[in-house]
């Protein structure tokens, strides 16, 4: 009998579930609005569990610095209030019973490159999600590296833009190039998207710039075999290509080997990764 499991994917404005079964294969996706009350974000979820009744077991995928070991979120994302709080615990206090799993949602897409992705085989690699802020993951000899304090791979907090105490989410996004782009030609930032504000040569050269000495960086910390970069933009050939470009440039040595690749789940990396996590702790 083939096993499936509920996968559920956290974001800001939606709710993404699927069945996953044991080959990382989906159906039944839908997704919901997310709400952003507490009470009504736990009945949203605890709606969508209960179609399932059959699911061996609920991944949830999910922004913020979560104790993966007890579900416990000390931060949520936009998802304000549920900062420290136990999504398990809400969850049971809903009557829900089945086993849970909650995983960091850029942890998950590097989790679903390593089962089912540009990753399979690699034993140590980093994962790049570039969107509204930077998101990462990093694994090291074949296992997720979580931290002491679950923030392991919060590339987007790391301050490295030189001069200024911004950090990598404010200077390597899309969304402050869209600001940028905005500001500089008197737009308004709704009118603006991602692949019209890196037209502007100088904005460009700032956000390529940005994430290059942030890989670099990496590639000397870490040594990674591979660099997989997610997010919408990462479907663009002409963003890897430039920023294949940026970082052989940037003086990396000869005898250090990587290789910049994309994400092959972007879309359902969430719902993978957090069946992923879930078995194996099953």
């Amino acid at each position: 009998m083939n096993k499936k499991y509920l996968g559920i994917d956290v974001g800001g404005t939606s709710i993404k579930y699927a069945l996953v079964d044991e080959f990382n294969q989906l159906t039944d996706a839908e997704s919901v609005p997310t709400p952003l009350e507490k009470q009504a974000f736990i009945e949203a979820l605890a709606s969508i569990i209960n179609k399932f009744p059959d699911a061996l077991g609920v991944g949830i995928s999910m922004p913020g610095f979560i104790d993966s070991n007890t579900g416990y979120m000390k931060t949520a994302g936009a998802l304000m209030n549920l900062y420290e709080k136990n999504l398990i615990e809400l969850l049971s206090d809903a009557g829900i019973s089945c086993p849970i799993h909650v995983e960091n949602d850029a942890k998950c897409a590097a989790i679903s490159e390593m089962a089912c992705g540009n990753a399979v085989g690699v034993k140590n690699f980093v994962c790049i999600t570039i969107g509204t802020g930077v998101g990462g993951g990093v694994v090291v000899g074949g296992e997720l590296v979580k931290g002491n304090s679950f923030a392991a791979g919060e590339f987007g907090i790391m301050r490295q833009d030189i001069g200024s105490e911004r950090t990598v989410s404010e200077v390597g996004a899309i969304y402050p190039s869209r600001i940028a782009y905005a500001k500089k030609h008197g737009l308004e930032l709704e009118a603006v998207d991602g692949r019209q504000a890196l037209t502007d040569i100088e904005i460009a050269d700032a956000f390529y710039a940005n994430i290059a000495r942030m890989i670099y960086n990496l590639i000397y910390v870490l040594n990674p075999e591979k660099i997989l970069m997610g997010g919408a933009i990462s479907k663009d050939d002409k963003f890897l290509e430039r920023l294949r470009q940026e970082v052989a440039e940037s003086d990396i040595n000869e005898h250090v080997e990587y290789e910049i690749d994309r994400c092959k789940n972007t879309n359902n990396a969430g719902l993978i990764g957090a069946v992923y996590e879930l078995k194996k702790n099953l």
